[in-house]
């Protein structure tokens, strides 16, 4: 029997996940309000469907869901225990799914189209080829004049493609907060199954720590049918690019 999670206990655990990932993504806060403020300005109206691409447990939702609370929104993970979290938490206008973005049946049962597409933090752990891959896919689930806000390492010039070498996990932050997090959670009765679950089916998936940097994405997303690739947000070599189609809308 799958025992609930205690309300104290999701808070606390999602709670805690947000310093680590304001480590990882330094200005997140201030990362997310320019990319929902370019959201209006593109669409020139709220968006009615956000879907998160490795939402992890739903903090990036629950900001969508605050700036557009008449919106639906739909979080996809590959983290059994990540997952538990936003089901647990988050409401009834948030769908919660499992899907791995490594491989194209991601698409099967996300539905759509969406006016807006997150992958906040989420393009590192994919190599090369299944980045320009997920890119074109990502346009297929995309209304016509849909916008897709990518966050994460991409540095204003850098040359080809490469794994991050000197920063450490995610392209920056203390590795240190990750492993706490995770063996503080490894402790919490009501997440048993799905920590169970995460060891089965996780056990040796790495992330490839992908960097590449602004001209490359421009590339790849110019490749994948999008006409606009602009920054929105930077922080360091930290940014946040708004992907679109720029041709004049009635």
């Amino acid at each position: 029997m799958t025992t609930a999670l205690p309300a104290a206990a999701t808070r606390r655990w999602r709670r805690d996940w947000d310093p680590m990932m304001d480590d990882y993504l330094p200005g997140r806060d201030a990362c997310l309000t320019a990319g929902f403020d370019a959201v209006d300005k593109i669409l020139g109206r709220p968006p009615s469907a956000v879907l998160d691409l490795g939402g992890g447990p739903g903090t990036t939702v629950e900001a969508v869901l605050r700036r557009w609370p008449y919106g639906r929104a739909v979080l996809v993970d590959v983290d059994p225990v990540l997952l538990a979290l936003a089901r647990a938490a988050l409401p009834a206008s948030a769908s919660v799914l499992r899907a791995d973005l490594g491989a194209p049946a991601w698409r099967a049962g996300v539905g759509g189209p969406y006016d807006v597409v997150l992958l906040v933090m989420t393009l590192h752990y994919l190599p090369e080829k299944r980045v320009r891959e997920l890119y074109g896919e990502i346009r297929r689930v995309l209304t016509p004049d849909g916008v897709l806000l990518v966050a994460d390492t991409v540095p204003t010039a850098d040359g080809s493609p490469r794994p991050d070498r000197t920063t450490g996990r995610n392209g920056a932050g203390n590795p240190d907060l990750w492993s706490r997090w995770w063996s503080g959670i490894a402790g919490e009765p009501a997440l048993g199954a799905p920590l169970r679950e995460r060891t089965e089916t996780m056990t040796g998936v790495t992330s490839a720590e992908f960097v590449a940097d602004l001209a490359w994405h421009r590339a790849a997303t110019l490749a994948a049918g999008f006409r606009a690739c602009r920054t929105v947000w930077r922080s360091g070599e930290h940014a946040l690019l708004a992907l679109h189609d720029d041709t004049p809308r009635r």
